[in-house]
């Protein structure tokens, strides 16, 4: 699908292909997607958990959805569901949970956060074909 120019001339374009691509468009029926997490490092204990996408697809992107189950038993975190979402959610849900950790590791300003990945986006990205 291609976008307008009006409609994404403010983004770059590393955040075009990441975030407005229907990268959702070829699923026609209802699917869940099942990933693993591994959380590894010597600052904390790490852990293993899945995170569960349940796609709810539809003619229109509007009426699109991606039901998200972020973790399971006390790690489990409420996720609003995605509608009409053309990005995989999964993308969004790495990055929001990266910038929390990271908040909650330094003390630091989440938005501060936010702001550095967005402009690191925005000026900083190269993109690559890959196979």
């Amino acid at each position: 699908m291609t976008l307008q120019a009006s409609e994404n001339e403010e983004f770059s374009e590393a955040n075009n292909l990441l975030f407005t691509q229907d990268h959702l468009g070829n699923i026609t029926k209802p699917i869940s997607l099942n990933y693993r997490f591994v959380k590894s490092g010597t600052a904390e204990s790490g852990f293993e958990d899945d995170i569960k996408l349940k796609y709810k697809p539809a003619k229109s992107v509007e009426n699109r959805g991606v039901e998200v189950t972020l973790f399971s038993g006390d790690r489990n975190r409420w996720m609003p569901d995605f509608n009409g979402s053309k990005g995989n959610p999964l993308l969004t849900v790495f990055l929001q949970r990266d910038i929390h950790e990271m908040n909650r590791l330094t003390d630091g300003l989440w938005r501060h956060f936010q702001k550095r990945i967005k402009l690191a986006l925005e000026n900083n990205a190269k993109i690559k074909t890959v196979n």
